[in-house]
């Protein structure tokens, strides 16, 4: 509708906001949206939450934004690239939960063994959740084909704590980023002369030798992010049997399983099946853990920090969050230098049971380590 994001812009700017934050970004995006808004002296930023799998189109269109947030550590250097001449302002900000609505809950009376919640059809998810389908009773795998939200079977968003509470482990397996046939076809090998390539991305210049699920992943980047999945699970005190291919898994939280294969991921998951009591114990130091670093109201005060607010409301941040350095994400730099010490998983080290329990027994303070998101259990 012409003229509506002249109008939205107008608005927001009667409350005069001194940030506006935009999730995704493409329809913020709009060249007299951002003019109305920069008018008013208000900054904007984006939060690109779908990385790497749209980085090819998200890379075109957020340089327009004074500040640049983004899911995927991959990305960072890709968007830093796009802006050219503009100030590099691009961060990575992980996923969060809301702890009011994802709340700790105990073991007891968990009925469901092991549980997933989402699309499983994506790869490379049915090859790690089909044998849990198979062998696992009672596991619940939800969905193969999901279901539309008028459908009865339909799980909205109101009821996903309930779920999550349900189950002894949780199943979370990360889908694929590398890009699809199709859009290899369409957006690379065919593409169009007038389709603009974003000045961070070098097209993929051979055909992939495994297609994945990144549907604007132009330059076939990898994956490091946690998915929120895994936060809101883990919220609920539900033990996350996760796989290996996501580098901060292990870094934020390393005490929790992480399997190098189909076959070892149902080891994991009859593991815990069989041992609640730990299932339960590395669940609730996840949960605190989340509590104290990975909020929404951590990751809200993080923007504010990089986006130069630091002064404004910084005791009463301090007071109700912790101090800053304990809960800012670690940006890609920091992260390279980390890995060496932190990374303990992946197809070097085969993750075991041991070394969960240990690892929930030997965290402290991370002043006291190299890493800064290394559970907190005082």
């Amino acid at each position: 509708m012409a003229g509506t994001p002249k109008l939205m812009a107008e608005n927001i700017a009667q409350w005069k906001p001194d940030l506006v934050f935009c999730h995704h970004g493409l329809a913020a995006s709009n060249a007299q949206f951002q003019e109305k808004l920069r008018r008013s002296g208000i900054k904007l930023a984006v939060y690109l939450c779908d990385e790497p799998y749209e980085v090819g189109e998200t890379a075109l269109y957020s340089p327009s934004f004074d500040y640049v947030f983004t899911m995927e550590p991959q990305t960072v250097e890709v968007h830093r690239l796009s802006r050219l001449n503009r100030p590099p302002v691009v961060f990575y900000l992980p996923a969060a939960v809301n702890p009011e609505e994802f709340k700790l809950q105990p073991y007891d009376g968990r009925h469901v063994p092991a549980l997933f919640l989402g699309n499983a059809s994506l790869v490379p998810r049915p090859a790690y959740l089909k044998p849990i389908e198979k062998l696992i009773e009672r596991a619940k795998i939800m969905f193969w084909e999901p279901p539309k939200k008028t459908s009865a079977q339909w799980v909205p968003l109101s009821s996903h704590p309930k779920v999550y509470s349900s189950c002894v482990v949780g199943l979370n397996v990360h889908r694929s980023p590398w890009i699809t046939e199709n859009e290899y076809r369409t957006r690379v090998r065919n593409r169009l002369p007038h389709k603009r390539v974003p000045a961070g991305i070098s097209l993929v210049k051979s055909r992939p030798t495994e297609w994945g699920t990144g549907f604007y992943n132009d330059g076939n980047l990898s994956s490091d992010h946690v998915n929120p999945r895994f936060f809101e699970m883990a919220a609920c005190g539900t033990l996350v049997v996760n796989d290996n291919q996501r580098s901060e898994v292990a870094r934020m939280f390393p005490m929790v399983p992480q399997a190098e294969s189909p076959e070892h991921f149902y080891e994991l998951v009859r593991y815990y099946i069989d041992h609640p009591d730990e299932a339960e114990e590395i669940g609730n130091v996840c949960s605190s853990l989340i509590s104290k670093q990975h909020t929404y109201r951590h990751r809200a005060a993080e923007v504010l920090i990089r986006a130069g607010f630091r002064e404004q409301g910084a005791e009463s941040l301090r007071l109700s969050l912790g101090v800053p350095e304990d809960y800012l994400t670690p940006q890609p730099s920091e992260l390279l230098k980390a890995r060496s010490s932190s990374e303990r998983t992946g197809s070097s080290e085969r993750w075991s049971p041991q070394f969960g329990m240990s690892s929930i027994r030997t965290c402290g303070s991370p002043r006291d380590t190299g890493s800064i998101d290394v559970p907190l259990l005082w």
